[in-house]
């Protein structure tokens, strides 16, 4: 008896509970019903001419609305209403939208794809009637709703959006609407100029909605502090361009200003600083309508990865993110850039593309941004964070390109190259909790046995006429051997336009040329225009001696060289080298020629070593000694576009706490102590081995020693034959010792002895005499790099010797070794040696 009564009551207990249920879902399934119809909508193409039709359109109706006097006559085409739907179908997506203008009226739809084959459907049709021209009725599904309604919903929302008195002076407009021929006219005989002004009730809400939603008192907040501090920053460094450089500051600033509970808000506080200064001064009406434009400080213009172009487009984005949402956000830049690719335009640019995306990141995630990173980040570190590589990336294509290679603005490789830009932009470190050290990434077996005595001089990178250059193979030789040269290599350029660039008779030369001038090694090599640059970034290959290096080098000429409209990229040309069955018994070596000379910015070395030795270990370092040394001054190695060379030396070798460095601070074993020639003519260059030399040691001089030697950091550059040699190793108390390009392990704390001895020639390469030389150690651990002075003692046998004691208080240091010598009219001459490593 208990247990039915105990069921009677589960059931009285359950039954309302699934009948409330049951009504739920019919309601839910009446309410699909009433909204939803079949079918798919149709998805509108976007063009560059419908983006330049809309904004002439609305940048016309403006104009002459904000320009009226007495009278308004606004004329409306059917292709104008079409480019307006289809902008705002891309920008609004996924909502769809189209309209049509006919004599009898004009209709107006949007769809919104839920499924596959479900959608919600509005449609409005508006007529000219008693009242004016109107919403007649709309449909949202299966509702209908009377023209009454319509009509008093639109004037609300008018009302909303704008300002007294426009949004009266607008619903009279557009009561005046009139059809005629299949155009829409709006006339106004009485009119007086109508100034489109937002309501200030619009930021209202919106503030409360992030009060609410994130907690900050105010959603474009007081910046002035920020843009004091802003311009003290600016009148402290007025060298300084850099948006990098002013992000870190200011959030550092910011972070010191607040506590812990609003961190968030004073860095919002100083984007919005950095949007007004930098991007434009009239965002700070979001602030504060009725703030005094000229009270903004005057600051320079800032620049983002050495462009001011992507600085501007970083700032704009993250205010957009800000006004709206990211979605939004996003397709304004996507819009702005299929402007630009109508013609007479700049073009299509994803690097504008990712400079957009980057700030709205920037944007949306200030909450992430660790201020004891920021702490730990210098300004190229802040770059390279809170900006992803963008010179590999497509620009000033036409929208006829963007249709043929990538299949339009929605097609395949579009959208292929979007991703990429989404994968840069996850990697960034800006955002990222800080990740363990990466260890150690090796070029090749590594043992500590002292390097040969015997330094072999050598030449890379020769170019003869079979591209550009002056002389003949035969003729470089027995220049090179005149010089002093035991190794050259010659790396004419690898254009396919280049005619007459005959593989077959370039390998005859070369093994001519080894013939009649042994024991000169003679390296057959080319300098590839690396893929996509076309031309502006460069690395040399050089090829080990095989049977068919003519064939190889016409086979990677043909399929990789990036003056070719080739489909390849970079990372599968440096796999199709990995794989070739001719150079299983020894891989071929790859060095990135003068890197600095056409870059923008820095981080552009940084990204492009990472990601080609990602992909094949081969790529051994830098050229950090180019050629064309002759040429001086400001156009010293032909780096005349935004960097210079450092006394002869990149940038990317000569600056401490340079690229060179932040390679090895991850670990990477990377070269730099290259000194080549870039010979091309007796106008631009000095002989091979004249005044760049590099020192290989190997006791044999054949192309598979030196490509060992090479391989395992062997080696060190120099300038204006001053020294003759250079021994740089760490010892431990233990007696263990490591030379350049090895490693040590040691135990935690322990004391290492570095020592450099070196001998100078009796004069230099004008036969000047040679002053005593000076030097400096570089080192590299992983949370700082630094350098200091080695004082070297002349000791009694002629020698320079020097010796320093350091604690390996990293469990990774990198050390490295420069120094100079000055001839009687003050010319520095530098040399560099590659580094050693000890670990713990």
């Amino acid at each position: 008896m208990a247990s039915r009564n105990g069921q009677q009551q589960h059931r009285r207990f359950v039954n309302p509970w699934l009948r409330r249920l049951l009504i739920l879902l019919a309601l839910l399934a009446g309410l699909w019903w009433l909204l939803t119809t079949s079918g798919q909508s149709n998805s509108n193409r976007i063009s560059s001419k419908d983006v330049t039709t809309a904004r002439k359109v609305l940048s016309g109706t403006l104009r002459q609305l904000g320009k009226a006097d007495d009278r308004i006559e606004l004329r409306f085409e059917q292709a104008q209403l079409d480019a307006l739907m289809n902008v705002a179908s891309y920008t609004a997506a996924p909502l769809q939208f189209s309209g049509v203008i006919s004599d009898f009226g004009v209709a107006i739809r949007s769809d919104w794809q839920l499924t596959s084959n479900r959608m919600i459907s509005a449609y409005c049709l508006l007529l000219p009637g008693d009242d004016g021209f109107a919403i007649d009725h709309c449909k949202l599904g299966k509702i209908a709703l009377p023209g009454v309604i319509a009509n008093a919903m639109l004037a609300g929302a008018v009302k909303l959006a704008l300002a007294s008195p426009a949004d009266q002076q607008l619903l009279s407009l557009l009561r005046k609407g009139e059809l005629a021929q299949g155009k829409l006219h709006f006339v106004d005989e009485n009119a007086s100029a109508l100034k489109i002004r937002l309501n200030p009730q619009l930021y209202s809400a919106r503030n409360m909605a992030r009060d609410l939603l994130q907690g900050d008192t105010q959603f474009a907040p007081d910046i002035a502090l920020y843009l004091n501090h802003l311009q003290q920053l600016s009148l402290q460094h007025p060298e300084e361009r850099r948006l990098a450089f002013f992000s870190r500051e200011l959030l550092l600033f910011a972070a010191n200003h607040a506590d812990d509970s609003n961190t968030e808000r004073e860095y919002r506080q100083a984007m919005w600083a950095l949007a007004v200064g930098f991007g434009n001064r009239y965002f700070i009406r979001y602030a504060d309508p009725q703030a005094d434009i000229s009270q903004v400080p005057q600051l320079p213009k800032a620049t983002l990865l050495g462009r001011h172009d992507l600085a501007l487009h970083f700032l704009y984005s993250a205010v957009f993110q800000q006004l709206g949402n990211a979605n939004i956000s996003t397709q304004i830049g996507n819009l702005k850039e299929i402007l630009d690719a109508d013609s007479g335009g700049s073009g299509f640019s994803f690097a504008d593309l990712a400079a957009d995306r980057a700030g709205i990141m920037f944007a949306e995630r200030l909450g992430s941004i660790s201020s004891a990173r920021l702490a730990h980040f210098d300004t190229d570190d802040m770059e390279i964070a809170m900006m992803p590589a963008v010179h590999d990336l497509p620009e000033r294509l036409s929208e006829q390109q963007v249709i043929s290679r990538l299949g339009g603005y929605q097609g395949s490789g579009f959208q292929a190259l979007e991703q990429q830009i989404q994968t840069r932009l996850e990697q960034l470190k800006l955002y990222q909790q800080a990740q363990p050290w990466p260890g150690i990434s090796t070029l090749g077996i590594t043992d500590n046995r002292r390097p040969a005595s015997r330094a072999l001089i050598a030449d890379l990178h020769l170019h003869s006429r079979y591209s550009d250059g002056a002389r003949t193979i035969a003729d470089l030789a027995e220049l090179a051997q005149t010089q002093g040269c035991d190794v050259i290599a010659l790396t004419d350029h690898s254009d396919r336009g280049l005619n007459k660039f005959d593989t077959s008779r370039y390998q005859q030369d070369i093994l001519a040329a080894r013939a009649r001038f042994a024991p000169l090694t003679v390296i057959t090599g080319l300098e590839w225009n690396v893929l996509p640059f076309k031309g502006r970034e460069h690395l040399g290959l050089l090829l080990p001696d095989i049977d068919d290096a003519a064939s190889l080098l016409q086979q990677f000429r043909q399929q990789f060289d990036s003056g070719a409209n080739t489909p390849y990229s970079a990372q599968q040309a440096l796999d199709w080298l990995n794989n070739q069955p001719a150079l299983r018994q020894q891989q071929a070596i790859l060095f990135y020629n003068h890197p600095s000379r056409k870059d923008l910015s820095g981080a552009e070395n940084l990204f492009d070593v990472l990601q080609w030795r990602s992909q094949a270990s081969n790529l051994l370092g830098f050229e950090g000694g180019p050629g064309h040394q002759r040429q001086q001054g400001k156009k010293n190695g032909s780096y005349t576009y935004h960097y210079r060379t450092v006394h002869g030396w990149d940038p990317a070798v000569a600056i401490v706490g340079g690229q060179w460095d932040k390679l090895l601070q991850q670990g990477l074993d990377v070269w730099g102590a290259l000194a080549n020639s870039d010979y091309h003519n007796d106008t631009l260059d000095y002989a091979p081995c004249q005044f760049s030399r590099t020192h290989i040691f190997s006791n044999v001089n054949t192309s598979r020693a030196v490509f060992d030697a090479l391989r395992k950091g062997q080696f060190w550059g120099s300038h204006g034959n001053a020294v003759a040699t250079v021994d740089f190793y760490a010892s431990t108390a233990e007696g263990t010792t490591a030379y350049v390009g090895q490693r040590l392990t040691v135990a935690p704390n322990s004391t290492l002895t570095l020592t450099l001895s070196l001998h100078l020639n009796n004069s230099d390469w004008q036969g000047q005499p040679v002053g005593a030389p000076q030097a400096e150690l570089i080192v590299i651990q992983q949370d700082a790099i630094s350098s200091l002075v080695l004082p070297l003692q002349q000791q009694t046998d002629g020698r320079w010797l020097a010796q320093h004691q350091l604690n390996s208080t990293s469990s990774d240091t990198a050390v490295r070794l420069r120094g100079y010598t000055v001839n009687p009219q003050g010319q520095r001459y530098y040399f560099y040696t590659n580094p050693l490593r000890f670990i713990w």
